[in-house]
């Protein structure tokens, strides 16, 4: 029983660590799903967040929620991190 513990546990860490990440400034909003941030080798990684089912930008709301993302994250450091779905 451990072994299978341990090697669920393995397993779970390798995938983590091969999880595709990037770091960078994000430097745009979309809409209120969509960043796109500048990496360290001034790419640009446009990226939807995973989760949210943010209403269009000419839905009710939808400019709202683009604000608000707006003033959460824009300029500031953010770690992206993802995977297929």
């Amino acid at each position: 029983m451990r072994f299978i513990i341990l090697c669920l546990l393995l397993l779970a860490a390798t995938l983590i660590a091969s999880a595709d990440r990037i770091t960078g400034k994000v430097i745009a909003i979309a809409d209120g799903e969509t960043i796109t941030a500048l990496c360290a080798e001034n790419c640009q990684h446009k990226t939807r967040i995973n989760w949210i089912d943010a209403p269009d930008i000419d839905q009710d709301f939808g400019q709202v929620l683009k604000e608000t993302l707006l003033d959460l994250l824009f300029g500031n450091q953010v770690t992206v991190v993802w995977t297929e779905t």
